[in-house]
């Protein structure tokens, strides 16, 4: 059993709370929020602004602490939109007890990503996104015909959300497929924030 810890669309995980971008409406966080972060996070917060180096270093940060737990994360990559990332994949199959081993990855990963990304990753994710109506109009467009490209059953008029639930819906798909949806969806990127959360 191999585990992969994929890059996906901040849209595409619920766990995130995260939706595709209509508009800015206010700060993310409130100074509550960030006076409970994480201290490394906190220190990036405080001044409102996410720089991209301090984007990287959370990054950085957050592929050392699974690194430093004994997991083998890939090299950071591009992800699109202005975005990095990595994947890790776990391989299970000298496991004992493969489901306590997924177990044990998976709150890892979660310690790493909320000690050390989870915020400064979503704040840097929507300081990404396209608000300009025609280039947003342009984009989806781009999008559609893309997916529809790739075989997923989408109209030219379909907005944001019910392209991203076609794609949600088509995630078990087979690889050829899996990996044309991937092209779309980092072509088109700045139509929604992208995180490395997810399974």
């Amino acid at each position: 059993m191999v585990a992969i810890l994929a890059l996906v669309p901040v849209a595409l995980v619920a766990s995130l709370g995260g939706c595709s971008h209509d508009g800015a409406s206010g700060p993310l966080f409130s100074d509550e929020d960030i006076a409970a972060m994480p201290e490394f996070q906190r220190n990036i917060l405080e001044d409102g602004v996410v720089t991209y180096a301090e984007y990287e270093s959370a990054v950085i940060a957050q592929r050392s602490c699974l690194e430093e737990a004994g997991y083998s994360p890939g090299e950071i990559e591009d992800i699109g939109g202005g975005q990095i990332g990595f994947i890790v994949e776990v391989d299970y199959s000298h496991e004992p007890d493969p489901a306590a081993a997924d177990a044990l990855f998976l709150a890892t990963d979660r310690h790493c990503n909320e000690e050390y990304l989870f915020y400064v990753g979503t704040a840097w994710a929507e300081s990404q996104v396209i608000t300009d109506p025609a280039e947003r109009e342009r984009l989806r467009a781009q999008f559609a015909s893309c997916l529809k490209d790739a075989g997923l059953r989408v109209s030219a008029d379909d907005d944001v959300e019910a392209l991203l639930e076609a794609v949600r819906k088509n995630l078990h798909s087979d690889i050829p497929t899996l990996e044309a949806v991937s092209r779309c969806e980092h072509d088109a990127s700045r139509l929604f924030a992208v995180s490395i959360r997810g399974r």
